[in-house]
């Protein structure tokens, strides 16, 4: 064994492996690595709870279960860069209620833990992160709808415009707009002509050409919950915005009153939009038969009131 050197290997090995104190410092720093690198995308499809939790268990197992400000750190870090993926990038393109469901269920399941080990600072953060995400999800529809034109809707399913004023005789205009709208439906409001072959529904719905319907679906669905004491304490200067554009919608789209039309260029496009609803009734979405359906917009709203319901029953209510 002398001549072999198995000694000094052992003496080295000792410096890399060593025994439970050098072995407890490796495993830390491995859990350290992993927390720092943690992302939406590295963890994947794993709640962010679970990785936490499973990251306190190999730290209290090598006796370091008191660093929770790292574990602590390290959730909201990750979770606040994947709501604002899901606000600043996906809702930005896609017109989908269930992209809500994820950061809920995530706020869910640290409520639950942070409950259980005892970090009750935490949990409180929680409590005002549900609130600030139903906030964020309101103010981003009422910004959407306050952007939204009737015109872009039309033009997306099949409408066209022509302007007569871009020409210096009027008489002109009139003919070569007449010649256009030759066979098409047609309708003129000043020097702008409105005029289509056939109404469509766009292949893919986005927040600029959505139609008035998709609208009112949208606030009718969040209308189920807003009703709710504990939605009109938290949430009242957004409710008395979102019911004033419900009101708007319907008195416009439903009973066609062009007094609700700020821009008079705008009428001729209402006018457009009523005689295609007249000659065919457009298809309108169906409310799913549950609040708790992540496909229903009143879903994260109707999570907020059941969760502020659950915070003096603490986890047990946290999955009605």
């Amino acid at each position: 064994l002398t001549g072999t050197n198995f000694t000094f290997l052992l003496s080295k090995l000792s410096e890399y492996v060593g025994g439970n104190e050098r072995q407890e410092e490796i495993l830390g720093n491995q859990v350290r690595f992993l927390l720092d690198n943690a992302s939406d995308k590295t963890l994947g499809e794993r709640m962010i709870s679970e990785f936490i939790l499973e990251a306190f268990q190999k730290l209290q197992a090598i006796g370091k279960g008191n660093e929770i400000d790292i574990l602590q750190k390290t959730f909201w870090r990750v979770y606040r860069k994947y709501e604002d993926d899901i606000f600043q990038e996906y809702l930005e393109t896609y017109v989908d209620p269930t992209a809500m469901e994820r950061p809920y269920l995530e706020l869910q399941k640290y409520y639950g833990l942070a409950l259980t080990l005892g970090w009750n600072r935490d949990a409180s953060l929680v409590q005002v992160a549900v609130k600030q995400l139903l906030r964020r999800q309101l103010n981003f529809l009422l910004e959407k709808a306050q952007a939204w034109s009737l015109e872009a809707h039309c033009l997306s399913a099949g409408a066209t415009k022509h302007d007569a004023a871009n020409y210096r005789n009027k008489n002109e205009a009139n003919q070569i707009c007449k010649h256009i709208a030759n066979g098409l439906n047609c309708h003129a409001l000043g020097d702008l002509w409105v005029f289509w072959k056939e109404w469509k529904k766009p292949k893919n719905v986005r927040w600029q050409n959505m139609s008035p319907k998709n609208w009112i679906f949208i606030l009718e669905s969040l209308s189920l919950v807003w009703n709710q004491s504990r939605f009109i304490k938290n949430f009242g200067p957004e409710k008395i915005k979102l019911e004033r554009m419900l009101m708007n919608y319907r008195c416009t789209y439903e009973l066609f009153s062009c007094e609700q039309v700020r821009k008079p260029a705008d009428r001729i496009w209402l006018i457009a939009y009523k005689g295609k609803i007249m000659a065919n009734p457009t298809e309108t979405d169906e409310v799913p038969v549950s609040l708790g359906d992540p496909s229903h917009w009143g879903f994260l709203a109707w999570k907020f009131v059941n969760f502020c319901g659950g915070e003096k029953r603490k986890a047990s209510a946290l999955s009605e």
